[in-house]
């Protein structure tokens, strides 16, 4: 096999730097609720989120489209509901609720701007990969103050093919001259997971608290993590901060 650094890391956004279930649950349900209050039906809003992936018990489907699926089929899965065929502007509204939340700066993952902090300080070139706009991406960095800390940001409508095509992956590795086997992916779910194998990523790491379900996932990634936090600790981890390590498969 071969050996290679990891001189830089490609991280996912939602579930993996920014707090999945204090951002996303309440931005669908804001959705879910506009549309039932446009279509004049109060137990639409209950079908949306069921049909989205939540379960009767809250629980979310880590296949379901409000899971993995980029915004912009989102987005679609909302304009497409029978209730609104024919009606116009539908996915233009869903487009600026999910905005609207990015920009009031949904949590950050405990401790980030110190992890990230830590990384770009031994070197590492950071990149973040996302399924989400660029418009909601970039004002969620701009919120924290995390722009210096990134080389490359990439979002479902940055002229690159949404995960789990690696047109993202090839983007970051041609903006830091890095080659694929010198960079980590980091996310949540089985998109990131397959983006990462796409790309011939040397490393791949899912995180647990995302919207995944990470053990479940154990099998596609070569380390599986409570938080994104944890990359701070070697322990396990070998392969980050330059260090060598076995290239994932």
């Amino acid at each position: 096999m071969t050996r290679s650094p990891i001189l830089g890391i490609l991280f996912d956004k939602d579930g993996t730097l920014l707090d999945f279930d204090a951002t996303w649950p309440p931005a669908y349900a804001a959705v879910a609720e506009e549309l039932a209050k446009m279509a004049n039906d109060p137990n639409l809003a209950a079908s949306i989120m069921r049909l989205g992936g939540y379960g009767d018990d809250g629980a979310l489907d880590p296949a379901s489209v409000f899971a993995g699926g980029a915004t912009s089929e989102i987005v679609e899965f909302c304009a497409r509901l029978p209730e609104f065929e024919g009606v116009e502007g539908i996915a233009e509204r869903v487009e600026a609720i999910f905005t609207a939340h990015g920009e009031r700066g949904p949590p950050a993952v405990d401790n980030l701007a110190e992890l990230l902090e830590s990384l770009a300080a031994r070197g590492l070139r950071l990149g973040v990969a996302t399924n989400d706009s660029m418009a909601s991406t970039k004002a969620w960095i701009a919120y924290n103050d995390f722009e210096r800390y990134f080389d490359f940001v990439a979002g479902i409508d940055a002229a690159y093919g949404p995960k789990p095509d690696p047109q993202m992956f090839e983007g970051f590795c041609a903006a830091t001259g890095l080659e694929a086997s010198e960079v980590c992916v980091v996310g949540d779910t089985v998109t990131d997971a397959q983006f990462a194998r796409a790309g011939g990523a040397g490393l791949t790491v899912i995180v647990r608290n995302g919207a995944g379900g990470g053990d479940a996932l154990a099998a596609l990634a070569d380390h599986v993590i409570d938080s994104v936090a944890d990359l701070a600790d070697l322990e396990g981890l070998e392969g980050l901060l330059g260090l060598e390590i076995t290239s994932g498969g």
